[in-house]
Order: structure tokens, then sequence, then C-alpha cells
């Protein structure tokens, strides 16, 4: 399991990952990452603006972390 959580999401805040992150611990999940993209709004990962350098970053970092947690 992956999550990419935008650290100016307001939908899903960086508060809401760490509690997520904190249950699959506890049940022992053996895969899983949190990641915070810092300055990312929520929705980034799948429409972010690709003109804007920094948002097509997060972007491509984001799609690449679900490509590793895959393995």
């Amino acid at each position: 399991m992956s999550i990419a959580v935008g650290g100016n999401d307001k939908a899903f805040t960086i508060k809401m990952g760490e509690r997520t992150q904190d249950i699959w611990k506890k049940r022992d999940f053996s895969k899983f990452a949190v990641v915070v993209y810092e300055g990312a709004e929520h929705g980034f990962a799948v429409r972010g603006n690709m003109n804007n350098p920094k948002e097509r970053e997060h972007q491509e970092n984001a799609i690449d972390q679900v490509s590793i947690s895959s393995k």
C-alpha cells in the first residue's frame, strides 16, 4: 500500500497520513509507504500543472512511488 500526501492537502492531511501509517504498523503490513510531498495540493498526483516544474516533479515522484511500492 502506498499513499502520496500533498503537504498542503486539506482533504487528506499530513496528520491523517501519519495516523494511517500508525494503523498499518499495528496491523503489521509488510509493505507500505506514506510519503509527504511538501508544497503539493490535493490531487497533485493526477491533475498537477505539468507546466510548473515543481508540480511536475511531485507527480513524477508519486508515480515512481507507486511503481516501487507495487514490487
